[in-house]
């Protein structure tokens, strides 16, 4: 059998997107370790294709809480509690304009890995790896 290759989501990317949410949502985020290696974003094969999820909770004190889970395939999912209030309404938007950033960023990408993936999987050798890999790394080498 074939070895399958699938993209594969950098450290620093998801440190990345962790920082966007804490600055524009609340640095009182609590990520959930799902994927692998222990960090927040997990990435899989699902039955419509590539699946990305990134979860966390947000502790507002007490017992009140808001949990969020992102998905390129399935949207954005809210559990809470809490007392609503001007504040707490301003969080949820937040929560969800970050989550209409995040997801168009992220199909964006899948679409490139998954083109990279394929073109990998027909001519895997060390200088194809490095010629489809390069605008990906130079953006995230902060070079671009």
């Amino acid at each position: 059998m074939a070895e399958e290759i699938r993209p594969q989501i950098q450290a620093s990317e998801i440190a990345e997107w962790e920082n966007k949410f804490k600055q524009n949502v609340s640095p009182l985020v609590k990520f959930d370790t799902k994927g692998d290696n222990g960090t927040s974003f997990k990435m899989y094969k699902g039955s419509s294709g590539i699946e990305v999820e990134w979860s966390g909770e947000i502790n507002l004190g007490s017992d009140d809480y808001i949990k969020w889970k992102f998905t390129i395939l399935n949207d954005v999912f809210i559990d809470s509690k809490f007392k609503l209030d001007d504040d707490t309404k301003d969080l949820i938007k937040k929560i969800y304009d970050l989550y209409i950033t995040w997801s168009k960023d992220w199909s964006q990408n899948l679409s490139k890995l998954d083109s990279e993936a394929k073109q990998l999987k027909e001519n895997r050798t060390k200088e194809n790896i490095i010629k489809f890999s390069k605008d990906r790394m130079t953006k995230l080498a902060g070079l671009n």
